[in-house]
This record gives C-alpha cells, structure tokens and sequence, in this order.
C-alpha cells in the first residue's frame, strides 16, 4: 500500500514551501513509446566532479554539476551513477517548461538520504523553524529556496519521481519572484516531471506514463469529485491537505492533468507557452491587475491571482474551457486508451528502443 497523508497535518498557514506529502508510485514505466518528448531521447553529456561528504559520522558523497550540488549518503550503486544524469537532464525540462528571462551561475543543493532517520536528522537541522511541520510528512520530501531534501523510499523510481517533483519547485523559487507562479501551476508542473522512462543511460520525461496522477483522474471522475476549474485556480496543496486524503489525490492529479491538457490538448499550447515565458514580467503584472481590476469582487471574494493569470492568457471563457477539458478527461479515463495518444500529435509515431526500467531492486544487470 502506498502511504498517502493525513487530513488535516499540514495547515496552509505555516506550509511556506512546498512538498510531497506521500511516495509517488511507479510513475516511470513500462514500455510505452511514442510519447511527445519536450526532451529528446538522446544521451546528455554532463561534467561531474565527486568529493567525499559526511553527514555526522556517516560517509557520503558530494556530486558537483553545472546546476546542482548532490549532497547523498546513498548506498546503492546505481542510484549514485545515475542521479547527476538524471538531475541535469530534469533541468532542461524544466527550463523549457519555465524559460527563465536571467541565468544564475550559483547551483541548486540537493540532499538525498539513504534513509528516514537521517533525513528527520538532517530536517531539524536545516530548518529548524519548519522542522516540525516537515516532519509530518509521511514519506516523499520537501523544498526549499535554499535546497531540496529527500530521503530514499521503497523503489529507486519513486525516489526519482519524489525528486523531479520537488526539484521543479526549487528551480521556481530560485528563479521567480514569490508569488508569481500561482499554485495550481507550480503544483501541475510538478506533477507533469514525474513520469519518465530510460533510454540506455538517458532518463526521457514522459508525462503520458504518470499512472499514479492518470488513475487518479480516473477515480475522480467516476466518483463525481473533480473540482470546479475556478476552485481548482484559486486553491493550494496547502488547503486541500485540510481535508480528505481523496480530495488531496484529486487536486495534483487534476493540476497534472490541467497542465497537460494545455501543453497537449491541441487548442491552448500557444497561449500556455507565452503565459509561461512572460510569468514575472511587467508586461504579466499588467495583465493581472487588469483583471483584477475589472472584476472586483466574484461571489463576494477578490478574484484570485490564479484566476486571473488563467483569464488573462488562456481564456476569459471558464466555462467552454471546462466543456473541452472534460471531453479530454473522459477520453484519458477509458481504460483502452492508450495514454500515449493523448500526448502527442503525431498519429504513427516512431518505435523507438524500449526504455529500461529502474522500478525493481535487482535491475543493475540492465546497466553496464
């Protein structure tokens, strides 16, 4: 069983980062071709420079590449060959997802433990202010503008997922001002990183192999719960983690499957993209406040900065907006789909070589 959290542990009020609250399950997969790649499948060449570290007493290593600085006390061999491949290759997505309009030479840090009680440890000690609420968090981990930190779970893929999931929060804290990316986005985003397959040594960013957040969409719709599009604008993680461990399910997957609906969908990818290259400009606060402006109030509330970023460079028209959204969600749910198909425009694409997959504990056979 996978764990999933509790109603009712992480009070939006004292939540000021972001983190999964649960093990991802296994989101990279089986051999699923085809799929739109915003990262091609071809080898990465990236520059690493080890060096010993020590967490305490336990020995460690520190790998250095042009973006991150790996802190681990990992022990599996082949977890620790392929983490600074698959670090920069996530960089890339997520710079193509959010292009960032300045360049910082400074890396990002990344804190990966072998195991929870040096990663409750390690939390006490780096967040000391915070380190009560993280230490809630049932498995998975958490981010921050000064690092991101995770502690290795069952399998190497869900640490994996866990990783390109809260890595994409610490690339939007590091880069966008606060406030600027609203959390549906930063949410969607996040879960878009998590699917992934390999190609040889080369981790390939599938968003149509997130089984977790697809069946989650799945169970949603069949159980009527799915949440309203100006509610889904307007809410938090931080919020629904008040409520059910259902309605927590059902707002990542849809914030996933919001977002692949505009970058796949067919109809919204243009406006998505511009949205996305102009997040923190003038020229983005502008359009906002003229919402904002325009309509004051929305059944006796402000309209939110989420709603009126959506408004502003997608649609004014919510409610046309939810028809076509949910043609396209009923179309995911069947279970003869293949998800593929949903993700790419190319209706005979290429076969490529199936990917490896990493979900097992006795896979390194398939590395050289």
């Amino acid at each position: 069983m996978i764990p999933r959290p509790q109603p009712g542990l992480i009070p939006s009020a004292v939540r000021p980062v972001s983190f999964i609250a649960r093990a991802v399950p296994a989101l990279c997969a089986i051999a699923l071709t085809g799929c739109q790649q915003l990262i091609p499948p071809k080898p990465i060449s990236v520059n690493v420079e080890t060096r010993p570290w020590k967490f305490g007493r336990t020995e460690g290593k520190l790998f250095v590449t042009p973006h991150y600085d790996i802190h681990t006390t990992l022990k599996d061999e082949t977890m620790l060959q392929i983490l600074p491949t698959f670090l920069e290759t996530a960089h890339q997505l997520y710079t193509n997802l959010l292009p960032r309009h300045e360049t910082s030479d400074e890396r990002s840090s990344l804190f990966v433990f072998q195991d929870r009680n040096q990663w409750d440890r390690f939390t006490r000690q780096f967040a000391p202010t915070r380190a009560e609420t993280y230490l809630r968090i049932r498995s998975g981990g958490y981010a921050e503008p000064r690092g991101t930190v995770i502690y290795h779970l069952r399998r190497r893929n869900y640490t994996l997922a866990v990783i390109a999931h809260e890595c994409l929060h610490m690339y939007v804290y590091r880069n966008f001002p606060p406030r600027t990316v609203p959390p549906w986005l930063n949410e969607g985003l996040a879960c878009y990183c998590e699917g992934y397959e390999w190609h040889d040594l080369t981790p390939v960013f599938t968003p149509g192999e997130n089984r977790f957040r697809m069946n989650a969409v799945r169970r949603a719709l069949a159980r009527g719960t799915l949440l309203k599009l100006k509610e889904m604008l307007a809410t938090d993680a931080g919020k629904m983690l008040l409520f059910s461990p259902d309605l927590v399910e059902t707002y990542y997957a849809q914030a996933w499957s919001l977002v692949a609906f505009m970058i796949h969908g067919g109809k919204y990818d243009k406006a998505f993209m511009r949205m996305r290259q102009e997040l923190g400009t003038d020229r983005m606060r502008q359009a906002m406040s003229g919402y904002i402006a325009a309509y004051p109030n929305s059944h006796g509330q402000p309209m939110s900065p989420g709603e009126a970023l959506f408004r502003a460079y997608i649609t004014d028209d919510l409610e046309r907006f939810s028809a076509e959204y949910g043609v396209w969600l009923k179309k995911l749910s069947q279970p003869e789909q293949n998800p593929w198909r949903l993700f790419t425009r190319t209706p005979n694409p290429p076969a490529e070589k199936a990917p490896i997959s990493l979900a097992g504990d006795c896979l390194d056979e398939n590395l050289p």
